[in-house]
C-alpha cells in the first residue's frame, strides 16, 4: 500500500477515535434530552444494591431495557438477575430464554415492575412496595418490591 494512502487512513482513524472519544464525554455529562437513556443508570445501580441487595441475591427485572442496562452494571457482583415470564406465554424477549423467573421460584428477592406479572408462580408471593423512583433515563418511575414467600 503507497505511503499516502496509509497516511490517509492513519489519519481518518485518529479522526474517529477523536469523534468517538467527544461523543462519549458529551453523553456522560450532558443534560440534552437525548442522552437521557444513559445518564443515572450507573447511580441508580449502586443505589439498587446499596440500599436493596444486601439482604438477597435476587434482581427480578420486567422491563428488558432497565434488565439489560442493570445486568451490565451488577456483572461483577454476585447478583442473580431474572425476568418474569409465565411458560405459558410466548417468548418475547431472549431475557426470557437466557434468565427466566422460574414458577418454583420461591426465594425472596427485589423486583422492578408491575407485580401482576409475578401472577403464575406456583407459591402466592407477597410484594411490598418499597419506593416509587424517578430517573432520567427511564420514562415511567420505577417501581420497587421486596417479594416474600
Amino acid at each position: 500500500m503507497p505511503i499516502a494512502i496509509q497516511k490517509k487512513l492513519f489519519n481518518i482513524t485518529i479522526l474517529l477515535i477523536f469523534y468517538f472519544v467527544l461523543f462519549c464525554l458529551i453523553a456522560t455529562s450532558s443534560n440534552l434530552k437525548i442522552f437521557d437513556r444513559i445518564n443515572g443508570i450507573s447511580d441508580f445501580a449502586n443505589t439498587l444494591k446499596a440500599n436493596y441487595l444486601e439482604k438477597t441475591n435476587y434482581l427480578i427485572i420486567e422491563n428488558r431495557l432497565l434488565y439489560s442496562s442493570l445486568s451490565y452494571y451488577l456483572k461483577n457482583s454476585n447478583k442473580i438477575l431474572l425476568t418474569p415470564h409465565n411458560p405459558k406465554n410466548k417468548i418475547t424477549s431472549h431475557f426470557h430464554l437466557s434468565g427466566p423467573l422460574k414458577p418454583y421460584h420461591n426465594k425472596n428477592f427485589i423486583f422492578i415492575g408491575n407485580p401482576d406479572s409475578l401472577n403464575y408462580l406456583e407459591k402466592n408471593p407477597r410484594a411490598i412496595k418499597q419506593e416509587e423512583v424517578n430517573v432520567k433515563f427511564f420514562n415511567n418511575s420505577i417501581k420497587i418490591y421486596e417479594v416474600v414467600f
